[in-house]
């Protein structure tokens, strides 16, 4: 099976981030297949200036997005985990079609 790529932009520390990393956990347990999942996690902090994104936008972490560079997710502060974790397994299921 090959899936389509999920690209990650995160922050170490983040408490939205952190939620993230936690539901996709979940996920994982939940459906093995998603472990499979081609997911490339971009480290946001190396990435200071919005030019050096290479044309990624987005304003919060964690942020998803498809292999063309469409925004899929992003998290906001006030987004709960069960939100959360429904809106990623939905970019899983994407990513597994």
């Amino acid at each position: 099976m090959i899936s389509r790529q999920i690209i990650m932009f995160y922050r170490d520390g983040d408490p939205e981030c952190q939620m993230a990393i936690e539901a996709m956990s979940e996920l994982y347990s939940e459906n093995p297949n998603y472990v499979v999942l081609n997911i490339m996690k971009v480290d946001d902090t190396l990435y200071p200036d919005a030019d050096d994104k290479a044309g990624y936008e987005y304003e919060h972490v964690p942020a998803f997005f498809d292999e063309d560079k469409h925004l899929l997710y992003q998290s906001f502060a006030e987004d709960t985990h069960e939100h959360m974790k429904k809106k990623i397994r939905a970019i899983f299921d994407l990513a597994m079609e």
